[in-house]
């Protein structure tokens, strides 16, 4: 499989440092262990997944491998990048981003309660991003938790990681089965009724879960610590995880909102990006879109063009990366182009004809000459279409030193 063909680390000091310059245990989960790993050969740090497949079929093992060959096509700022698969003798080994900042809930462990309510509400912005992302594409995650969102390491960025259970809708399930943890679970995965659309919706209540654990610290049906007995409780009855009353009128709204039993009436990742939770964070962003937009910026400055978001397949996303073009230049008069070059710190014209040229008479040294902006393709998406800004990390990430 092309991408990821290192070897399995092997146990011998010698080899081992021939592949690697560090290799540390970071994690040991139900599926495997994670390593941190530093490549003998490239000095990149990433982190090695090792899949122990003794016991599984050739078609879970090919099912895996088919999860990571989907998530490698995934290219997204808030979702973990997976470079490869290799498959050895006894173990499956995916290769993927490294983030420094580690989980989620070991995050919300080390602080010792909630997270304040603006660093809450930033973690919540970039997760609907991800998940939006994921359903735009017809991807359900399955198992959305604090412990499969990664932080990078000033703990201003989130990731959405572990797609154990990814589920492509439309499609043959990747993983099969019931899969995820049960705290998390919506009411519908543990009874099996889902439909495909219903995968889309039950992660939307295990986000609400999650972002019920960043405000109060609490796991959900924490007082349930028995996985069966939570289980019981989830399917067995109306009620939903505990939502304190001191919360906000808007984290309360927006969490119930979430823990809608009938999930044809929960709403989707679109619809809470627009909710009364995260109008701060709206604003702050407009805000920042604004002083990008302003005649000021640098057309040609990497945080305005990079892209963000794409899939490598042919439902890949339009390309955004068209920049500017000065107005006319062709009409101008050399001093006046040396004018705005001199004062306005353009440094790559590009030059375009116009279809009628108009004479500009020369102006005084210190006026400005606003940048022409191009018409940027719309991309389509199920609800809400998404924020053609996503290409700009600053933007995107309103806050992106909140207090903890």
């Amino acid at each position: 499989m092309d991408g990821y063909d290192t070897a399995s680390p092997s146990k011998s000091p010698t080899q081992s440092h021939k592949r690697w310059h560090e290799k540390e245990k970071i994690g040991q989960g139900a599926q495997g262990t994670v390593y941190r790993c530093v490549e003998a050969a490239t000095g990149r740090t990433v982190a090695i997944k090792e899949i122990n497949t003794k016991g599984l079929s050739d078609h879970e093992i090919e099912a895996l491998m088919s999860e990571a060959t989907v998530m490698k096509s995934l290219q997204h700022k808030h979702i973990v990048q997976y470079h490869g698969v290799k498959q050895k003798k006894r173990t499956l080994e995916i290769s993927m981003e490294f983030m420094p900042g580690g989980s989620l809930s070991a995050y919300i462990r080390t602080v010792g309660g909630s997270l304040t309510l603006e660093r809450t509400k930033n973690y919540t912005w970039q997760l609907l991003r991800a998940v939006q992302f994921l359903h735009e594409h017809r991807i359900a995650h399955r198992d959305i938790k604090s412990a499969n969102v990664l932080l990078s390491e000033d703990q201003s960025q989130i990731k959405l990681a572990d797609f154990g259970a990814l589920k492509e809708i439309g499609s043959i399930s990747v993983v099969g089965g019931l899969k995820g943890t049960p705290h998390w679970m919506a009411p519908e995965v543990i009874k099996e009724q889902q439909t495909s659309e219903g995968w889309m919706k039950a992660d939307i209540w295990s986000l609400g879960c999650t972002v019920l654990e960043m405000l109060t610290g609490r796991t959900p049906w924490q007082e349930y610590s028995n996985p069966l007995t939570a289980m019981y409780k989830i399917v067995s009855s109306d009620s939903t995880p505990q939502v304190p009353e001191d919360l906000p009128s808007e984290a309360i709204a927006f969490v119930q909102s979430c823990f809608q039993r009938d999930p044809a009436k929960r709403p989707e990742a679109g619809d809470l990006l627009h909710s009364a939770f995260l109008k701060s964070v709206r604003k702050l962003k407009k805000s920042r879109r604004t002083a990008v937009d302003s005649p000021k910026s640098h057309p040609t400055s990497p945080e305005v063009d990079s892209d963000a978001s794409s899939i490598n397949s042919p439902r890949s996303m339009t390309d955004l990366s068209a920049k500017p073009v000065h107005p006319h230049v062709d009409d101008m008069p050399k001093s006046r182009i040396r004018s705005i070059l001199t004062h306005e710190n353009i440094g790559d014209i590009k030059h375009r004809k116009a279809k009628k040229p108009i004479k500009l008479e020369p102006l005084p040294l210190n006026t400005h000459v606003t940048n022409q902006e191009k018409s940027t393709p719309k991309i389509k998406s199920s609800k809400h279409q998404t924020s053609l800004d996503d290409s700009n990390p600053a933007v995107d990430d309103p806050l992106t030193s909140p207090s903890t």
